[in-house]
């Protein structure tokens, strides 16, 4: 039997809240595609930066300089907390959400062709059009669950 090799992406997340850690910053993605043309994603509310891990960064450091390049916001490696990992292996994707909620600056869109709008929400008050995985990586955060799957209900 030939193996197979699997190749999974590595995504670091970004969460941020205000300081009181009542509310939660979400973007609006923006996905188009080479042509133009709307993707699955467009228009729906994420987490407030994210992006692929490459070479050898480390994805603490990796969240951190998305969260600078994307939100102008500086975070010291110290105050990113690990909440969740995600596996989606349909997607070949393996998420690590990392939460913020001591930062410098007041977070803005620093990448206009990624997201059109950000906005702080209540967890128990997300826009209904919210990516799908979103409210389940809360919940599991609320309950202090730090790993699941794409299978997970």
């Amino acid at each position: 039997m030939a193996s197979e090799r699997i190749i999974t992406d590595l995504v670091a997340c970004i969460f941020l809240t205000e300081p009181d850690g009542s509310r939660v910053l979400l973007r609006r993605r923006k996905d188009k595609d080479s042509k133009g043309n709307a993707g699955d994603m467009d228009g729906k509310y994420d987490v407030a930066a994210s992006g692929e891990l490459t070479g050898y960064t480390k994805a603490k450091e990796t969240a951190r300089q998305i969260a600078e390049d994307s939100l102008g916001v500086k975070i010291e490696s110290e105050n990113l907390k690990l909440i969740h990992v995600r596996h989606s292996p349909e997607e070949r994707k393996m998420r690590f959400f990392f939460w913020a909620r001591n930062y410098e600056g007041e977070p803005r869109i620093c990448r206009p062709e990624e997201c059109d709008q950000l906005r702080w929400c209540f967890l128990d008050e997300l826009p209904e059009n919210i990516v799908l995985y979103l409210p389940k990586v809360f919940r599991y955060w609320q309950r202090g669950t730090v790993y699941s799957d794409s299978t997970d209900r």
